[in-house]
């Protein structure tokens, strides 16, 4: 029982990390497209 908990647990961080991933991509792109929209 313990070790579904924990399963649960580590599921849960490795998805929030991997979504602030994908935000931090994003930006990038965004950043990028912005930057040669100006030129």
């Amino acid at each position: 029982m313990e070790n579904l908990v924990l399963n649960f647990l580590t599921l849960d961080i490795n998805t929030n990390n991997f979504m602030i991933f994908q935000l931090q991509n994003y930006l990038q792109i965004f950043a990028i497209l912005t930057y040669f929209v100006k030129i």
